[in-house]
Formats: structure tokens, sequence, C-alpha cells
């Protein structure tokens, strides 16, 4: 009963962190366009790509869908891109939670590592 009711509630984690980085950008509000800045997966150097004109500082987050914080950074004087080491991320799918002072709210992207 008890196993059951912790896979019910990691289940539901999941899918709330799915639908947030889903819904992220349509509900985001900020004095930068949300289209400024990009996550994307490195595949040849194995890293986490983080590129904005606009930031001056943020912190830069990675969960695993267990909801566990995989790497946690903050990055000043931002202007341009950050280089998040992801070599040693198992293959799967993973959140990147970009935060900065400058924004009401938080930008969650959905990375796929192969």
């Amino acid at each position: 009963m008890k196993r059951r009711f912790i896979c019910v509630l990691m289940a539901s984690f999941i899918w709330l962190l799915m639908g947030v980085a889903l819904n992220a950008q349509s509900s985001f509000i900020s004095a930068a366009p949300v289209d400024s800045v990009s996550v994307n997966y490195d595949s040849g150097t194995g890293n986490i790509v983080v590129s904005s004109d606009h930031l001056k500082t943020a912190i830069i987050r990675v969960y695993d869908l267990t909801g566990k914080e995989v790497y946690k950074s903050r990055v000043d004087s931002f202007y341009g891109t950050a280089i998040v080491p992801a070599y040693y991320l198992r293959k799967g799918v993973f959140l990147v939670h970009v935060t900065s002072d400058q924004w009401i709210k938080p930008l969650t992207y959905k990375i796929l590592v192969r």
C-alpha cells in the first residue's frame, strides 16, 4: 500500500513538472521576450547550452524526472552563452530550470540526453 502511494505521488510530481515545462512559455511574464532564451543539448560535446542576449544573471538547475536536482549553478555576466557540463548525465529526459531576478516566473525546458 505504501509503495503504491509513493508511485502515484511520484507520477503526479512528474506530470506536474512536465506540465510546467509545456506551459512555461505561455504563462511567462518578463521584460525580455521568452524566445530570447534557448536551451539545447549538444550531443557532440555532451553539454547543455543555455543562450541568451538579455540576461545579466541567472540560476540554472537541472532535474531528472524523479525530481532530484543533478546540477545547480549561478551564472553572472551571462550575456551570450552558458555551458552546463552534462557529460556525467545518463541517458534520459531532464528538466532545465532557468531563473533570473529580471523575471517574475522561471522558465523550464525539457531536454533529451541520448
